[in-house]
């Protein structure tokens, strides 16, 4: 700027001391002070292109540290790597003059995904002067939250209601690809997935008679449980987590019937306990076939029992469950934290809340009463207050049960309608994008 103001002051004087020609001294100042103006303009172009390049290169880069953490909690830091330069080129614009000589996508000693670019950019206008290649340098961080693992119950609805139609085996087919799919969380410690198929009762298998109280000769008894009630306010016959050795459970007889004389109903799929191998959920759900009319409310109680931080070592693992993602931030040192997840399948229809429990038949045939759905809504009331996140795929059936499952999930977001089979792989999507929300850019 101090250059050009020289020479436009020397253009003024030297029109002072040529009276005689005013217009061509005019023309001369002028001429004198267009190169600076000129030179001035097209600097301001690329400083602006610098930036606007500068900007869209940070986003590229951000979008890039992203996708590297996801790939590193996926898999491992080759795929951080590919994925993270993959998607710095996708996001990278075309610009005339840019040379992007290096992208590394690395992880550093903290354990962050971090990005550093080096490019130039070519300038348009200053380069008439000898002006040289500007640099455009940038680097973008993200967190990998440790890679925080999650534990997930998925109790399904095996009733007879379940099967109306073909819509049985479609789905069933959809559930095994979906746990296919998860197969890329499990093998490690990171990632536990129980599997409670419900119908009147839950079949817990034999390897837990050390729970029960030994009603039945065990050489009879086929592993099914009965439901343990206790009083809780309006409700006498309320489930809680309650450790078995705190209470024991009643074992169910294989003759047992409901009032009515119908058998009671009790899948011959047992529970799958928690495991970090997706393929023992996957041979098990082979394996099921629809019977009775079912009780929610103890498919949901098994479900939370096999996440509640309370049972830890009961499942055979002193470490599991885990404890609850504190909501303060509050981490002890040296302690295990998960997310939780209970995934509730169900049409809502049952009609054995008719003999059972509350002994109601509010809504007509295999549609329960309003009592027992408000105590199902209680449940989940204590299930979400132990840190475990619900959701609900409702398969339309009994439209009375739905005020009450959408209250029992987490959120808007966590309650699904599942008019077909292809609506069912929704939720399962959600909780992977759930198991990645750790991730953030770090500024």
């Amino acid at each position: 700027m101090s250059k050009f103001l020289t020479i436009c002051d020397l253009g003024r004087r030297k029109l002072s001391s040529l009276k005689q020609d005013e217009a061509g001294n005019f023309a001369t100042t002028f001429a004198l002070c267009l190169v600076p103006i000129l030179f001035m303009i097209g600097a301001s172009f690329d400083i602006g292109r610098l930036s606007q390049t500068q900007s869209s290169l940070q986003d590229a880069a951000d979008n890039a540290a992203l996708a590297g953490a996801i790939a590193y909690m996926q898999a491992d830091e080759k795929e951080m790597r590919e994925q993270g330069e993959k998607t710095f080129t996708i996001n990278t614009m075309s610009a005339d003059g840019l040379n992007v000589k290096s992208v590394n996508v690395t992880k550093n000693e903290k354990g962050e995904v971090e990005v550093t670019v080096e490019a130039n950019l070519e300038p348009l206008f200053a380069k008439v002067l000898d002006f040289p290649k500007m640099d455009v340098n940038v680097t973008s961080k993200a967190s990998v939250a440790n890679r925080i693992g999650a534990e997930v119950a998925f109790a399904m609805d095996t009733t007879n209601s379940m099967a109306f139609g073909s819509s049985w085996n479609d789905s069933m087919g959809t559930i095994e690809k979906i746990l296919e799919d998860m197969k890329s969380f499990s093998g490690d410690d990171n990632f536990y997935l129980t599997f409670v198929p419900f119908q009147d009762r839950v079949n817990l298998g034999k390897s837990y008679k050390s729970w029960m109280n030994k009603t039945v000769d065990w050489d009879d008894w086929d592993g099914c449980v009965e439901p343990r009630h206790e009083t809780k306010g309006k409700f006498k016959w309320m489930l809680s987590n309650d450790l078995p050795n705190t209470q024991k459970f009643d074992t169910t007889d294989e003759d047992a019937e409901m009032d009515d004389g119908r058998d009671i109903a009790c899948p011959k799929t047992e529970l799958v306990a928690p495991t970090t191998d997706i393929d023992d959920v996957i041979k098990e759900t082979k394996k099921l076939k629809t019977n009775g009319t079912g009780r929610f409310d103890i498919g949901l109680a098994w479900a939370w029992r096999s996440l509640s931080p309370e049972w830890r070592g009961q499942w055979g693992n002193k470490k599991y469950p885990s404890l609850a993602l504190p909501t303060d931030g509050n981490y002890k040192k040296n302690e295990t934290y998960r997310k939780k997840y209970i995934i509730f399948m169900t049409d809502g229809r049952s009609n054995a809340y008719k003999y059972e429990a509350m002994k109601q038949e509010d809504w007509g045939w295999n549609n329960g009463n309003k009592l027992a759905f408000e105590h199902i809504e209680q449940l989940c009331t204590d299930i979400k207050n132990d840190g475990i996140e619900i959701y609900m795929l409702h398969i339309p059936g009994n439209p009375n049960s739905t005020p009450y499952f959408k209250s029992c999930a987490s959120s808007k977001d966590h309650y699904y309608v599942v008019d077909n089979v292809k609506d069912i792989p929704f939720a399962f999507e959600d909780i992977k994008a759930s198991l990645y929300s750790q991730v953030r850019l770090l500024h």
